[in-house]
């Protein structure tokens, strides 16, 4: 199973070698593939850009040693990553260079600008172990200038060189269309890189399709366990394998870890291991109040080949009739009673969800004040359909805008105990929220205030109600309670997880 993909073409066109050295630049290898899948044909660089001409614009420069490589020329992006090598015999400086379509997105460049340092890296530490780069460097030299016709003979290379073959099966790997690159440079140092196209935060990790993986998760895995475990090298952990055995879609990682026999923090790595990789990603547990939603990229063709590989799983059912049935949110005990058949349902949620054809939907609670409140357009009754039915649907709590205040004639309580309350209120919410906290009619309940002062630091949309229930070992049904007495105060938003709205890290 392939990782998703961004929508413009990323596999590349080509891959060259260039040097700089005391003799001047030179183009030292060079090969060009066809890309196979969603890239278009593209002309040859050769017949546009000679040879002599691409180690001149490509050659790497002494103050670009350690930096990405990056230039766009006509309908091409140029991306490399340079590198120097300095000894008493050997004085070279060399660009791994990936040729690539020029609209390709800065996550495509990034990537590849990545693969590039890590074959480099490979490269240099084998130059330092056994002198591997001087003896390439070498024999493509000598190569080069005996060739008798005007054209270099790249392709003799890829015989006697080493590196040239390398190079030639990494390209191949690429444009077949697949992400993992895993190769041996010398047949001893090894590229192992996973193209990642997804988003970066400011700390460079990954904000893309793996999710969080957290104690409550499960794991899906998008491959079969024997093919993930057949790939695992010969002195992996046991407790590895015995997680693939026990892991489930149903089950969290803390119960995985409780079965398994294996230490929740030995699972949680191997589980984060699984999704950098793409072996794997973090879901919420099935259950029947789970809410998917069709995703903005699922295939509603019906000759697509998502489309038939469906149709040869489940034989009597097509994939565009089932997406239908999440056109609007829908809970997967819905679908378990349109379906009567519990075990089929499960395996087609699960199917969708391992190529993303449906994603689900996390309820987030967010605290308004009563002030921001009453500049919102029209009213709402807190009367009006309360919180506890079932939501599917994009909805928010009803509140009300009219201030309140706290009744005479609800009991004297102890002014201690409120102040520690009012003063637990402050550490995650502002004065004005406070305030309006307060002034609602749920507040005079001394225990439901309590309570609200314990959970209010879930309230910024940070947190879906299924992960507040899991840290705080607390029944659903209480939780809606609560935000059902606080509901002038407090807004819901149905989102998928990885477009919630981030509020204060109060």
């Amino acid at each position: 199973m392939e990782l998703a993909t961004p929508s413009v073409c990323w596999q590349p066109v080509a891959i060259a070698l260039v040097i700089s050295s005391s003799r001047g630049n030179r183009l030292l290898f060079y090969h060009q593939g066809s890309p196979k899948g969603q890239c278009e044909q593209v002309t040859d660089v050769l017949s546009e850009l000679p040879p002599r001409t691409l180690a001149e614009i490509l050659a790497p420069s002494s103050l670009m040693v350690g930096h990405k490589f990056e230039l766009n020329v006509d309908e091409w992006k140029f991306v490399g990553h340079l590198f120097a090598i300095q000894t008493s015999s050997f004085n070279i400086k060399f660009n791994v260079v990936f040729v690539l379509q020029s609209y390709c997105s800065l996550e495509v460049v990034g990537a590849y600008d990545h693969l590039s340092h890590v074959i480099g890296s490979a490269i240099v530490h084998e130059e330092h172990r056994c002198g591997f780069l001087e003896k390439e460097v070498a024999l493509l030299t000598q190569l080069l200038e005996e060739a008798e016709a005007p054209e270099p003979p790249f392709d003799e290379m890829l015989g006697p060189s080493s590196l040239a073959r390398s190079l030639r099966d990494i390209l191949g790997t690429l444009q077949e269309g697949t992400q993992h690159v895993k190769i041996k440079i010398n047949g001893w140092s090894e590229v192992n890189v996973l193209m990642r196209f997804d988003a970066r935060d400011s700390q460079g990790s990954s904000v893309g399709y793996t999710g969080h993986v957290r104690s409550y998760s499960a794991l899906l895995l998008l491959e079969s366990a024997d093919s993930i475990a057949e790939s695992l090298p010969s002195s992996c952990n046991p407790a590895f394998h015995r997680l693939l055995r026990t892991v489930s879609p149903m089950k969290s990682l803390q119960t995985v870890a409780l079965d398994g026999d294996i230490p929740l923090v030995q699972v949680l790595h191997c589980a984060s291991h699984l999704a950098h990789w793409g072996k794997a990603i973090t879901i919420y547990p099935l259950s029947e109040s789970n809410v998917y939603i069709a995703s903005p990229e699922a295939s509603t063709s019906v000759n697509s080949v998502l489309s038939r590989s469906f149709s040869e799983t489940f034989s009597d059912s097509t994939l565009a009739e089932l997406l239908s049935d999440f056109s609007l949110p829908v809970s997967l005990g819905e679908l378990k009673q349109k379906f009567m058949d519990d075990d089929r349902i499960i395996k087609m949620v699960v199917w969708l969800l391992q190529y993303r054809q449906i994603t689900q939907l996390h309820t987030y609670v967010y605290i308004v004040p009563l002030i921001q409140m009453a500049h919102l357009p029209g009213s709402f009754s807190p009367t009006s359909s309360g919180f506890g039915s079932d939501h599917t649907a994009f909805d928010s709590t009803p509140f009300s805008l009219r201030p309140l205040s706290r009744s005479s004639d609800s009991g004297q309580t102890d002014e201690s105990g409120e102040q520690i309350i009012e003063a637990a209120l402050l550490q995650h919410l502002s004065q004005e929220e406070k305030q309006s906290v307060l002034q609602t009619m749920a507040a005079a309940d001394i225990d439901d205030l309590e309570l609200f002062a314990r959970f209010s630091k879930y309230f910024h949309g940070s947190h879906h109600l299924e992960e507040i229930m899991l840290l705080e070992n607390i029944p659903r049904s209480q939780l809606l309670t609560l935000i059902d007495k606080f509901s002038e105060v407090l807004v819901t938003c149905t989102l998928p997880e990885h477009s919630r709205l981030h509020g204060s890290d109060r």
